[in-house]
């Protein structure tokens, strides 16, 4: 009976191996080995609290509201390579331009005040983030 019930967990597994409700062995692998694989691949919301400077990536694709007026300077936790989306949904963020190149900076052809349904892309070097191009919509 025992054997029975690990096979269809393991069929399971093996069918649907990215079921976010199941541990799937794929699913796992990645979260393991490669998270940031796992973050690409979704939209996430994001509620910026007032009095921040910054914020931590979680996904390429982030949709960005402020609690209140906030400026942003240091966007944490991308990798070498990322293109970062931004979608605005409210006025209530300005990211400033740095300039420096410095950990985490962000370096743009001017700086940027949202408005709803703004948009914005960021590619980070490693070090930075450097501006790809903005949308006012």
């Amino acid at each position: 009976m025992e054997n029975e019930s690990n096979l269809k967990m393991n069929r399971a597994q093996i069918q649907y191996p990215l079921d976010p409700e199941s541990e799937g062995a794929l699913r796992e692998f990645l979260e393991k080995h490669f998270p940031s694989y796992l973050a690409r691949s979704r939209k996430d919301s994001l509620t910026v609290p007032a009095g921040a400077t910054s914020f931590s990536v979680t996904s390429n694709f982030m949709v960005v509201t402020g609690a209140a007026g906030v400026t942003i300077g240091t966007i944490l936790g991308g990798y070498e390579g990322q293109i970062l989306t931004l979608q605005f949904t409210d006025a209530n963020i300005t990211i400033t331009d740095t300039g420096t190149a410095a950990a985490n900076t962000v370096n743009l052809s001017a700086a940027f005040t949202s408005t709803a349904n703004d948009t914005m892309q960021l590619i980070f070097d490693g070090a930075s983030w450097f501006e790809v191009g903005r949308s006012t919509n």
